[in-house]
């Protein structure tokens, strides 16, 4: 995508954002890789090599550490994310091809508390990104092409070293038999948060200088699930001082039920119209979230289905190259290797919902950010009891159910009210749309209070 050099006009630009903007397709919507198409390519390249450019003529300092160390390798000087953030070195922190992290920061000179910030990707736990095409965190929330605008350049700016980690994606399964003879399971990806943590703890110290005893994780849709189920079952409370849950569900039987009672059948080679525009969408045509599509040739991300999903369309708004139908329910149902045949009463379900999860164990204090125009995780859809378990289990330091623009969270917090809530007014899915200035500034801030 980056090699793309056609330049563009300023006018051209303008109408690119104005064109995205209105034509936001859904499957991006499952994914970070939606933001990624809200740039034009031949701005990215043309920013990040200029960058790279200035960097080489002031002569940048080499690296502050000695690698190879640990399985933690150099990146090249040139190596950069879509918003030019520099990407200081790569790690492998599991046997699993997909199981490396990314290291960004400033500087670590005599910084040896210096906080840390995990990165979780998104995907509908099937997808993520590709680690051959594009590196590291692909979140600008930015509503232009200004590519300063972006949650790491802010992490970084804020002093964290921060750290996106990938993980083995689950098999899709498009039937009962595919679904159960998926091999990697949601249980697989919470054990590679476990391995990178673990690395992290083990190597930054020896290999880093960094004592690495202040981390915390971000998680967006699928990887806010992740790191939601992961701390309340395996986190160390001495180090681990927050988590941030970014549009997930927490509650897996409601969500479950939602996605398996479908009010439109789509059938294979019909149109798929683009349900977040209903002016477009005839009455009878209902499809997403309950069915939504992807494209084959994208190559900056990773679609991992057992088999080629069969179903494809006669066309698409907008249109695809190599589209391909999936339905949401098989999704939950191969993350689980299980066929679920009645969401409500299952115990796998429960047993992987965040709010049934929580305990007083792993009491990690947590923010839940959503938004009220979520399509893909309504959150009166999707959270049921998640309120409840974090008012019990730790108690609620604020819970701002229609935030509209504004609302501050707190700047300091206590040891003795944990959580956080709060739901952004005309916050969709990834927040491509709502108060985004407010919403990045919120994430730093929930951070900055739990260093």
């Amino acid at each position: 995508m980056l090699d793309n050099t056609t330049e563009m006009t300023n006018a051209r630009i303008g109408e690119e954002v104005e064109t995205v903007e209105k034509n936001e397709e859904n499957i991006f919507q499952l994914s970070p890789v939606r933001d990624l198409e809200r740039l034009d390519p031949a701005l990215v390249k043309e920013y990040v090599s200029s960058v790279i450019a200035q960097e080489q003529i002031i002569d940048e300092p080499s690296d502050e550490f000695v690698i190879p160390c640990g399985g933690i390798n150099p990146a090249p000087s040139t190596m950069r994310d879509l918003y030019a953030n520099r990407i200081k070195a790569i790690a492998q922190y599991g046997t699993d091809p997909r199981e490396l992290y990314y290291i960004q920061y400033n500087t670590i000179t005599n910084q040896p508390n210096k906080p840390i910030v995990v990165l979780v990707h998104g995907g509908a736990w099937y997808s993520g990104p590709n680690p051959n095409t594009t590196n590291g965190w692909y979140f600008g929330w930015t509503s232009s092409n200004v590519l300063n605008t972006n949650i790491v350049k802010q992490l970084l700016a804020n002093g964290y070293v921060v750290i996106t980690m990938l993980y083995p994606l689950i098999g899709y399964g498009k039937d009962n038999a595919e679904i159960i003879g998926n091999t990697t399971t949601i249980q697989t990806q919470m054990n590679s948060i476990d391995e990178a943590i673990n690395h992290i703890r083990t190597n930054f110290k020896p290999c880093l200088g960094l004592n690495a005893n202040s981390i915390q994780l971000v998680g967006e849709s699928a990887g806010g699930h992740l790191v939601l189920n992961w701390a309340y079952n395996n986190a160390n409370t001495s180090y681990i001082k927050s988590v941030i849950s970014m549009y997930a569900p927490t509650n897996m039987q409601q969500y479950g039920e939602y996605i398996r009672v479908k009010p439109f059948t789509f059938n294979c080679g019909n149109p798929y119209y683009k349900f977040a525009n209903p002016n477009n969408v005839p009455a009878n045509a209902l499809h997403f979230p309950w069915y939504f599509y992807f494209d084959l040739a994208f190559q900056d991300f990773i679609f991992n289905t057992i088999s080629s999903p069969i179903c494809t369309i006669s066309n698409s708004i907008p249109p695809l190259t190599n589209p391909r139908i999936l339905d949401l329910y098989n999704d939950i149902q191969s993350s689980y290797a299980q066929v679920i045949t009645a969401p409500l009463s299952n115990s796998t379900l429960l047993t992987y919902s965040p709010y049934h999860a929580l305990n007083t164990s792993h009491i990690i204090p947590t923010f839940i950010m959503h938004g009220d125009n979520d399509n893909l995780v309504p959150y009166t859809n999707a959270t049921n009891g998640m309120t409840t378990s974090l008012a019990n289990i730790g108690d609620l330091v604020f819970n701002y159910t229609n935030s509209g623009t504004g609302t501050n969270i707190p700047t300091t917090y206590n040891n003795i009210k944990k959580h956080g809530i709060k739901i952004y007014t005309g916050g969709d899915h990834g927040f491509i749309n709502g108060p985004l200035t407010l919403i990045r500034g919120d994430i730093i801030k929930w951070l900055n209070g739990h260093k």
